[in-house]
């Protein structure tokens, strides 16, 4: 199935969807990126005291590449390391490869890519009792934590950062032609918070298809009234190129 001549709009900073990018330009897609949101450091001196004593726990869990890299900042510029004794999950490749970029280890891996596969796969791990830091962006589902304390576990949330609207890709709304436009792709709900609520008002009658990236982002749009018309079965490049082209096909609805 071809997505050539399809205009297709990402919701993410390109740098951030950069094989997403390339691999719908080799299909013959025409590609836009309106980035909605961009990402802030958060430093308060709670966070900042346990990091000094990441030592106390026994798993760290990183839920995105951004968490890895706001991660890796804060501890460089506290002059930290990070103990040989602590363990790393992760919740899908990308993320793993950011921290193997960091010159870390990662310890698990989930089959299924999101916060539901990533509890799944803890189940196979001794968790009673055990302390374990979750870093991710303020106001993070609540899904992961709440399935480690039903598992045992004693679950520290530290926000390294956080998300907000990015009024370059706001402006980029306003100028796309909705009406020559296929799909718009969501690649998180926050991305969906911003499009709902900038995104100019006669958007709906263009035609114009919106693909989830997943249930999580799927969900927080409906909550929004937006309508899905499909979801990549898995959260990466490739999940979302066959959406999308089944999608734009007809194949799925």
């Amino acid at each position: 199935m071809s997505l050539r001549g399809k205009s297709i709009v990402l919701t993410r900073p390109r740098p951030q969807c950069a094989e997403l990018f390339r691999e719908l330009t080799e299909r013959g897609a025409i590609v836009q990126a309106a980035p909605l949101i961009r990402t802030e450091p958060i430093h308060n001196d709670n966070t900042d005291l346990q990091l000094a004593d990441l030592g106390h726990f026994r798993w760290i869990v990183f839920t995105s590449t951004n968490g890895v890299r706001y991660f890796q900042q804060r501890l460089s510029s506290l002059r930290l390391c990070l103990p040989e004794t602590v363990r790393i999950a992760v919740i899908g490749s990308a993320t793993a490869a950011a921290v193997t970029e960091s010159g870390w280890k990662v310890s698990l891996v989930p089959a299924r890519s999101d916060s539901e596969g990533l509890a799944t796969a803890f189940e196979e791990q001794p968790l009673k009792g055990v302390p374990i830091a979750l870093f991710a962006a303020e106001r993070t589902r609540d899904v992961l934590p709440e399935a480690l304390h039903r598992q045992g576990a004693e679950v520290t949330m530290l926000a390294l950062y956080r998300t907000v609207p990015d009024p370059t890709g706001t402006a980029v709304l306003n100028r796309i032609r909705w009406s020559e436009t296929d799909a718009v792709v969501f690649m998180s709900g926050s991305a969906a918070e911003v499009f709902a609520t900038n995104a100019p008002a006669d958007w709906p009658k263009s035609g114009v298809r919106l693909c989830a990236v997943g249930p999580a982002t799927q969900q927080r749009m409906r909550e929004l009234a937006l309508r899905v018309d499909f979801v990549a079965r898995e959260p990466s490049a490739k999940g979302v190129i066959a959406a999308l082209e089944e999608g734009l096909n007809g194949r799925q609805s």
